[in-house]
């Protein structure tokens, strides 16, 4: 009879066992995050204190403690808006709120760090692909403004000097006196 007494209790409907699974499965998330979180804290303060002994300066430190006030300014934040939300029930707001704290209890800093961190993937490729696509658009419109505004003066030169070639005097003779043929000479310079 003692057997029976360490046997675990058997659920017989579904929605029992699945509740009981996924509290589980929950419970040993946080715990393993918690143990995960704690680790990396006593590490990244045995570094801390090996930086401070040796006078270096470390941007890894700096990084994790920037992470981990943003996170922590991502938390607070977070529950307030959940404090404010009028469309939530009392019971709707606790779950959230501890749902939320749950999750932030099993992150680490370094998880955190590594998802800010942007991996090479396809989507990435893609990413690239598409920015210098956009680049060499970009080039070719250029080139192309600029081609047509050298169109542009040109055509406004060539019209300029027409008009002075147009010139006549009161007799009917061209007009090409040596301050037009200067003009001439400053146009085409240009």
């Amino acid at each position: 009879m003692s057997e029976g007494r360490d046997r675990r209790k058997v659920y017989g409907f579904k929605a029992e066992r699945q509740a009981f699974f996924s509290n589980n499965v929950r419970q040993v998330f946080l715990e393993e995050g918690r143990k995960k979180k704690d680790e990396e804290r006593a590490r990244m303060e045995a570094y801390r204190k090996l930086c401070k002994e040796e006078g270096i300066v470390s941007k890894r430190l700096e990084a994790y403690d920037r992470t981990r006030e943003q996170a922590s300014e991502n938390l607070s934040r977070a529950l307030e808006e959940i404090d404010h939300d009028q469309s939530l029930t009392n019971n709707e707001k606790k779950k959230r709120k501890y749902n939320l704290k749950r999750k932030f209890a099993a992150t680490t800093v370094n998880d955190l760090i590594d998802k800010q961190q942007k991996h090479y993937s396809a989507v990435c490729g893609m990413e690239e692909a598409q920015h210098r696509r956009q680049e060499e658009q970009e080039q070719r419109q250029k080139a192309r403004q600029e081609r047509e505004q050298e169109k542009k003066v040109r055509v406004q030169a060539r019209k300029s000097r027409n008009a002075l070639f147009a010139k006549k005097t009161k007799k009917g003779q061209p007009v090409m006196s040596s301050r037009i043929e200067s003009l001439l000479q400053k146009i085409g310079k240009q």
